[in-house]
């Protein structure tokens, strides 16, 4: 699943918009997710596409493989995140990877990677600022409650959470976001 807002100026990329306009960052964003479908559609791998419930935007087409939209759900992103695990897991699907939508350069091969084997295993794909930009898993662990988001130890407090229960992580190459 494609973690991803509705591109609408002054809703998306803050910190980009002080430096070129509220416009012209929602602009750039919509280009970001177009980016991530074109590599998604190329990786031939199932997707879909995880964004606010309600928000009655449609993203990008992800191809002949994509899965129905998962909705957000839950009273701050880890939360949200967490219930998207939950409900691939309870709905039987394999694993699950979500990635952000702030790593327009994802490759197919990059975006397949997170696809882990084994029930006692986390992928995460790091960014410089701490946070990441990718995370898989089979099931459904914990690795995600109580982590706070945005901030400079998210990804080492998931490694963590997931090392606390008995988890593989396993880490991809840094990226940028």
């Amino acid at each position: 699943s494609t973690a991803a807002k509705p591109p609408v100026p002054g809703l998306v990329k803050p910190r980009l918009a002080r430096g070129i306009g509220a416009v012209a960052s929602a602009g750039l964003y919509a280009a970001f997710l177009d980016d991530l479908a074109a590599e998604i559609r190329q990786c031939g791998i199932p997707a879909g596409w995880f964004i606010p419930a309600g928000c009655g935007w449609l993203p990008p087409a992800l191809g002949s493989l994509q899965l129905p939209t998962r909705w957000q759900v839950g009273s701050n992103w880890s939360a949200r995140q967490s219930r998207l695990f939950e409900e691939c897991h309870r709905d039987g699907a394999p694993g699950t990877v979500l990635i952000a939508s702030d790593s327009p350069q994802l490759t197919g091969p990059e975006i397949s990677a997170g696809l882990v084997e084994r029930d006692d295993q986390v992928m995460l794909g790091p960014v410089n600022d701490g946070g990441y930009f990718l995370l898989g898993m089979r099931g459904h662990h914990d690795v995600l409650g109580g982590v706070e988001m945005s901030t400079a130890s998210v990804c080492a407090d998931v490694i963590s959470r997931a090392a606390d229960r008995g988890l593989e992580v396993q880490l991809l190459p840094p990226q940028f976001d």
